[in-house]
């Protein structure tokens, strides 16, 4: 998600209260749908009549919906409310 985060920087998220889509343009922690129990900070950026779409501010070297497809809303599992910078990471 570079240049929006970096390696070390810290995410606060919260759960949503429903299961719905959440807003164009915000960064979510969804789960990584390869089943490998990662999540993924990401931006939705497209919205669809049963999902939505994720995508990454760095998208040459990222793993979002062009390469494994829409998500369900049950992938969401958080809105990101604020960043902190690594501390000395940025001056």
């Amino acid at each position: 998600m570079l240049p929006t985060l970096r390696p070390g920087d810290l995410v606060l998220s919260r759960r949503p209260w429903r299961r719905r889509l959440p807003p164009l343009g915000r960064l979510v922690v969804v789960r990584d749908p390869d089943g490998s129990g990662r999540v993924l900070v990401k931006r939705v950026v497209a919205l669809g009549a049963r999902g939505f779409s994720v995508g990454s501010d760095a998208p040459d070297h990222a793993r979002d919906s062009r390469r494994f497809g829409e998500l369900a809303p049950s992938a969401l599992l958080g809105l990101v409310v604020a960043v902190w910078p690594r501390p000395g990471s940025r001056g």
